[in-house]
């Protein structure tokens, strides 16, 4: 067969085959999510219990340590830890499903808080801080060709996202047996926020030099160059999978209103 036309066949095959991993809706797909912040009564009297809900949703088919789960801003509120069901620890998704973990607190107020006042707001907020990672779902497929068979090149951009991060690796294919620089990007981009360096693996010796921990700074994205070095000379496709790793925090908020009996 015509080299230029098995370029073009190789590529064309790379181009159809999921090079954006940001599909919606599926286990792999998404972090955790929030999936229920609410209170039974969002309006109490002194006395009057209320009872605030978090349900979590773990959708990343590995689990997930859950460094802190509190409530702050709660003001003069009394608030009692009813605890969380399981404890510590998001287990993986299953079966297409995600893991659910869901906690409980009780908050009253005393009267002598509300005295003067018609009615009091407390805007309650959450402290979630997790171990998250993105796992990319569907490989990043790079063509390999030795350098004399190379007849042209093209720059493909793939990204993969978990709605807490994506993660952008951008180079140019085929690659050669001289190698090519890959740029990488991480951007955060979900309801919460990114509170540690990233660090980054890859299943392909190939990508070593892209491997590491990267210096991440509050509210600020990410961009690095690095060398995508092939172990073997012959023609290829190579399936290449990453995992980014970090701490996530979100903070959610929802209002109660202590009103005057």
């Amino acid at each position: 067969m015509d080299k230029k036309l098995l370029t073009l066949i190789l590529m064309s095959i790379i181009a159809a085959g999921c090079l954006n991993g940001d599909t919606s809706g599926e286990v792999g797909d998404y972090g955790v999510e929030i999936a229920e912040f609410s209170t039974t009564d969002s309006q109490i009297v002194p006395g009057q219990n209320s009872q605030i809900i978090l349900r979590l949703e773990n959708y990343q088919e590995q689990n997930i340590d859950i460094e802190n789960i509190s409530l702050y801003n709660t003001h003069f509120l009394d608030v009692t830890e009813n605890g969380c069901t399981p404890e510590g620890e998001l287990s993986a998704a299953e079966q297409g499903s995600p893991s659910q973990m869901e906690c409980r607190w009780t908050v009253s107020t005393e009267e002598e808080h509300i005295e003067g006042y018609d009615s009091r707001n407390v805007p309650v907020q959450l402290d979630l801080t997790y171990d998250s990672v993105l796992e990319t779902p569907e490989p990043l497929q790079v063509q390999y060709m030795p350098f004399e068979d190379i007849e042209e090149t093209e720059q493909q951009t793939t990204t993969f996202s978990n709605n807490e991060i994506d993660f952008t690796v951008d180079l140019r294919q085929p690659v050669s047996e001289q190698g090519t620089p890959a740029y990488i990007s991480i951007t955060d981009t979900g309801e919460g926020q990114v509170e540690s360096n990233y660090d980054i693996s890859s299943d392909q010796q190939s990508f070593s030099d892209c491997e590491g921990e990267q210096d991440h700074y509050l509210g600020e994205d990410i961009e690095f160059d690095c060398n995508v070095e092939p172990e073997r000379t012959e023609e290829r496709v190579e399936n290449t999978f990453f995992s980014v790793s970090y701490k996530y925090s979100q903070s959610p908020s929802l209002n109660i209103e202590v009103v005057n009996r």
